[in-house]
């Protein structure tokens, strides 16, 4: 769906006033991302989000929330992750940044698409013919290869962090390596045929 035509659907349907609870239905109509991890000289890594492509089409979408963040799609059964908490957080240190990562890494990987949303539609008979009239076997096939391409994005993302990483630390070694080289020689008496 084109992004002129969102606003006037929107206007035909009905939205949760609250975000919904875990185990309830709702619908979007939104533009699918992904997420991805990427190196930070300032917190070594975090979170983005990517698109698919720029000019990329609005998605009408069903789900079931059955996490905080994590939703599953009703005809695909893709799970997503909605408003995922990617930010990066200037009051925590580098320790505690990393851990961060490190607890989300998992699920993000697992579940790679993602949702941006604060417009949640309630699924009422209108929902529901609008939904099935837009998700067809086309619109389901275009789910899957997202959650394929995501899946791989962030694995090269990822590969590219540790590559980062790897060559980093090969340079602070060499730094530290120097260092007490010429921290040796000098504190190391000259002898007398130096002098």
């Amino acid at each position: 769906m084109k992004a002129e035509k969102v606003y006037e659907v929107y206007r035909k349907l009905s939205l949760f006033e609250e975000k919904p609870k875990v185990g309830e239905y709702f619908g979007v109509i939104e533009v699918v991302n992904y997420v991805v991890p990427y190196y930070s000289d300032k917190k070594s890594y975090t979170y983005g989000i990517d698109f698919f492509k720029e000019d990329q089409e609005y998605d009408i979408l069903l789900f079931k929330k059955i996490g905080e963040e994590t939703i599953i799609e009703v005809s695909t059964g893709i799970p997503f992750l909605l408003n995922p908490d990617y930010q990066e957080y200037p009051y925590i240190g580098a320790l505690e940044h990393n851990k961060y990562f490190q607890e989300k890494f998992l699920k993000y990987k697992k579940v790679g698409l993602s949702i941006i949303s604060d417009d949640y539609l309630k699924v009422n008979d209108e929902f529901k013919l609008l939904y099935f009239k837009e998700m067809n076997q086309d619109s389901k096939e275009k789910l899957k290869n997202c959650a394929k391409i995501a899946h791989k994005e962030f694995d090269d993302a990822f590969t590219e962090i540790i590559n980062k990483t790897q060559a980093i630390a090969s340079v602070d070694n060499a730094m530290y390596d120097m260092e007490k080289k010429c921290k040796v020689k000098a504190l190391t008496k000259p002898n007398d045929d130096q002098k």
